[in-house]
């Protein structure tokens, strides 16, 4: 794991803005590693009883969740897929990835006339993305805060995972008030439970 230096609460901006510029466009190396991850995830207790999970679309710069998902609907496990919205994340279940559309920033997101609205109390995993996770729990993804602000919920019950690449886990990043912690981030080498 490689080590950053901790920042002050004054440079943690410039430290994280430094952080997304090296990460952002790094492909995933090893196309086969989003499949291992999957297989890791479906050996834990919390897959037995997994009724909606909440995945994303990723950019070519993430772990791809699609090996997941696949086995999730085989499984016959609802699935639903964030969208951005002008006051934040709204959740849809999406029966099949055909109900997804290109949205605000690019990303494949649900489309509301042919997905369902999902109240976040409803689900029991989200897999997070990130541009990396620490040892702590907490990630680093693009700089919104859409998902801090999702995952701070006061209904949110859900198991969250981050989902990255194992070369993406770090030992520490700099963290401001707002970040909220991961429960456990799953890589191609296992998961790790944080909390």
């Amino acid at each position: 794991m490689a080590v950053y230096p901790k920042p002050t609460m004054v440079d943690t901006a410039a430290v994280k803005a430094s952080l997304r510029q090296r990460l952002r466009g790094q492909r995933v190396a090893d196309p086969a590693a989003a499949t291992r991850a999957a297989a890791h995830f479906w050996r834990q207790p919390e897959a037995a009883t997994l009724r909606l999970l909440l995945a994303f679309a990723p950019l070519p710069d993430e772990l791809d969740p699609t090996p997941l998902v696949a086995e999730a609907r085989r499984r016959g496990v609802a699935v639903a897929y964030p969208r951005c919205e002008f006051d934040g994340l709204r959740l849809y279940r999406v029966d099949d990835e055909t109900a997804l559309a290109t949205g605000r920033y690019g990303l494949q997101e649900p489309d509301p006339d042919r997905a369902l609205p999902v109240d976040p109390s409803d689900v029991d995993v989200a897999l997070v993305p990130a541009l990396a996770v620490d040892s702590r729990g907490y990630r680093l993804g693009r700089g919104g805060g859409h998902y801090d602000r999702l995952l701070a919920h006061p209904h949110w019950r859900a198991w969250r995972v981050g989902f990255v690449p194992a070369a993406r886990v770090r030992t520490e990043l700099p963290v401001d008030p707002w970040d909220v912690p991961l429960d456990a981030f799953l890589t191609e080498e296992g998961l790790w439970r944080l909390r």
